[in-house]
């Protein structure tokens, strides 16, 4: 029998490690998981101080971090708590040491129910009877009882109108490092993907049980992506990411899998046993098609969007709609959230009372009942999960409110309305590194909870880097410096973004403006100024380098590559690719376009004309995302993001195309490469991700059930 835990409480915090929360004065805080943890560990240790070493092996277990990333999550903590530093009230800073919890702590008694046996009937004393003959009191009971009714009816509308539902989250077993839930359609099983030994597998486990089990142990395929459950429950239908992509089935139980269908990620079933999934195309986002199994039969369907580790299509459960976070065909400007009518093809937006598009997120998810679509929506540092209508007629829901630096990447809905997710927390860095994989540097990008931008990133000389992220509902430049806080590059209130590229040594190419306006811009390094403007619509490119001399620069946008020179005139097309990094001596240029063998590397004359294709040594495949713009050395040298077989993470590789020949750049474990190229001084710059995940269940707090 599982026995509730001892709540603890200080000053008017509550903190209950059976629903793994924090309130004050009865308001749930908005904390991110390893916030808790620490604030459990600090309270249920408060006899001592505890070092730094002890807290980082127990808070992130077996990830490799360094010691700022336990320093914001003290400093999280003591915002959230009101605390200061200098003054503590609450978390004290033993120097040399670590951290203590100096407040005074009382312990309060689990909430167990009331086992006193009721006491007998028989033994009570019997009521005194009215008189038989009299009407009175029977008319005063019904009176009484009427108002009593009514009273509770007020009450309870006036409660329902004022007083949302409370959600109650609780972390459930799996990996260290476990994400994208799927329930069965049951509810009895919950599938989920699992690194194993640094490699993900498909794995399963019953939704109250801390036991798990893993379905597959291929390590010569690929990582497993995603997974998602037949309609009918009979079995899993998951993916693995290597060249192309292909998309298998395993039965619920296990077994030996099946390979469904090649070049192609992301399934999500229908109730027909076809499936929706996503292909790479040639302007670089994932066309989404239709495919049925038993006859091969394929389908393009009317919309793509763009490549993601959290899910951007689900489908309803009577099958005749999708729901889609990305866009139509021949669309342009960021993700919408649309649902596409599989037999009419017609779209039918559904955010339009959710503006401004960019605040919104992935995963996605549709309620059971087929009636709602749970999207991310960001604000300031937080991230919601509501529910929009299906019909989109009403408006929009809030369910659970998290800190934006612990958003969930995937999420589903169970039969009883419980909402599954996984809370992934995500530490962005950038690495200066030589050739060999020693670092040399390291610059922390704030943890906003509106995201990292595109994770580009672009090295300057000295070992400043500019990089961009969300905040306050836009983009922003800011230039980094080892040892140094962030400082914001540009001085314009437009939303400023990458893709982008170095102009010589003192301008800076890149996108400005948002929405349905963007442009390609040049900006001064010295102070921030913009200093020219381009027209060409910016809505759809997708990358942008430029040679060493700095007096042209390159750009892809909707699979096309254009030259532009940067005193101004019209742009010259070049060929075709949706991604570009030019030699430095800007005679050749590098771009990736998609075939058969997946994401694929050409080289061109940077003057335009045939490309040729680069054939990579084997045991190698190229991700999807762009190359840096400065991939490419003096030597010749081609810095790639790449897949290997048997780990899960991205790599850095170094190509040396003279010699065909490729190695992989050392990188610290559990490191997720975003993003890597060369630095002005012949070092490597890659932005990287320390990454751990949980899953989690939410339900509505027994107080709210029935409303």
């Amino acid at each position: 029998m599982h026995r509730p835990a001892v709540a603890y409480q200080f000053d008017d915090f509550i903190l209950n490690p059976e629903t793994f929360s924090v309130e004050k004065s009865g308001q749930v805080l908005a904390l991110e998981p390893k916030s808790i943890r620490l604030l459990l560990y600090l309270i249920q240790n408060r006899s001592r101080a505890i070092d730094k070493e002890e807290l980082l092996r127990n808070l992130w277990e077996d990830v490799a971090v360094s010691d700022n990333a336990l320093a914001r999550v003290v400093a999280q903590l003591r915002k959230a708590l009101g605390d200061d530093a200098k003054i503590a009230r609450y978390i004290e800073t033993v120097p040399t040491i670590g951290y203590r919890f100096i407040a005074e702590v009382v312990e309060l008694p689990p909430n167990v129910p009331d086992a006193t046996p009721a006491a007998d009937p028989a033994s009570a004393p019997a009521p005194e009877s009215p008189p038989r003959n009299s009407p009175w009191p029977l008319a005063a009971a019904l009176a009484l009882a009427l108002l009593a009714i009514l009273t509770a009816a007020v009450l309870w509308v006036r409660s329902r109108s004022a007083q949302p539902a409370s959600w109650s989250g609780t972390v459930l077993g799996g990996s260290i490092i476990a994400s994208h839930p799927r329930i069965s359609p049951d509810g009895q099983l919950l599938a989920f993907r699992a690194i194993i030994d640094g490699q993900s597998q498909v794995a399963v486990m019953k939704p109250d049980s801390s036991s798990w089990t893993v379905l597959t142990h291929d390590r010569a395929n690929g990582a497993v992506a995603r997974v998602a459950w037949a309609r009918d429950g009979s079995k899993i239908y998951f993916d693995r990411e290597w060249g192309p992509g292909r998309i298998y089935s395993i039965g619920a139980l296990g077994g030996e899998p099946r390979l469904v269908l090649e070049n192609a990620l992301l399934p999500e079933p229908l109730p027909d046993g076809s499936l929706v999934a996503q292909r790479p195309s040639p302007e670089g986002p994932e066309q989404l098609i239709r495919f049925w199994p038993d006859s091969g039969r394929t389908q393009v369907l009317p919309a793509t969007v763009r490549f993601g580790d959290s899910p951007n299509v689900r489908a309803f459960p009577d099958g005749r709609e999708i729901a889609v976070f990305g866009l139509p065909a021949s669309a342009a400007g960021p993700p919408q959230l649309f649902t596409l009518n599989l037999q009419s093809l017609e779209i039918r937006n559904l955010a339009s009372k959710l503006a401004p598009a960019e605040t919104l997120r992935e995963p996605l998810a549709v309620s059971q009942d087929g009636r709602s679509v749970l999207i991310q929506r960001r604000h300031d540092d937080t991230v919601d999960t509501i529910a929009v209508p299906r019909s989109g007629s009403a408006a929009f829901q809030t369910l659970i409110s998290l800190p934006g630096i612990a958003a969930p990447i995937s999420q589903d809905v169970a039969p009883d309305g419980s909402i599954y997710m996984d809370h992934s927390e995500v530490e962005r860095s950038i690495l200066n590194l030589s050739p060999f994989g020693t670092v040399q540097a390291e610059i922390p990008v704030p943890q906003l909870g509106e995201g990292s931008g595109q994770g580009a990133v672009i090295a300057l000389a000295g070992g400043a880097v500019v990089f961009n992220v969300r905040r306050h509902g836009r983009s922003e430049l800011f230039l980094g410096r080892n040892g140094a806080e962030p400082q914001l590059l540009l001085n314009t209130p437009e939303s400023a973004s990458l893709p982008g590229a170095l102009l010589g040594a003192g301008n800076l190419a890149f996108i400005i403006g948002a929405g349905d306006q963007p442009h390609i811009a040049i900006a001064s390094l010295h102070d921030g100024r913009v200093i020219r403007r381009f027209p060409t619509d910016a809505r759809l490119v997708t990358a942008i380098t430029a040679p060493a001399d700095g007096q042209t620069f390159y750009y892809a946008s909707n699979g096309i590559i254009w030259a532009q020179a940067v005193t101004g005139g019209d742009p010259r097309r070049i060929g075709e690719g949706y991604d570009i990094a030019i030699e430095p001596s800007a005679k050749f240029l590098y771009l990736m376009r998609t075939g058969a063998d997946g994401y694929e590397l050409f080289r061109m004359p940077a003057a335009g004309g045939e490309a040729s294709r680069v054939l990579l040594p084997p045991g190698f495949n190229l991700t999807p995302q762009p190359l840096s713009p400065s991939a490419v050395d003096r030597q010749g040298r081609v810095i790639l993001r790449v897949d290997v077989l048997d780990v899960f993470f991205y790599r850095i590789a170094l190509f040396d195309p003279a010699r065909n020949a490729m190695k992989l750049i050392p990188v610290p474990p559990r490191v997720v490469v975003a993003r890597a190229g060369w630095t002005p001084d012949g070092n490597i710059i890659a932005l990287v991700s320390r990454w751990s995940s949980s899953l989690w269940r939410y339900r509505i707090s027994t107080q709210n059930k029935g409303m």
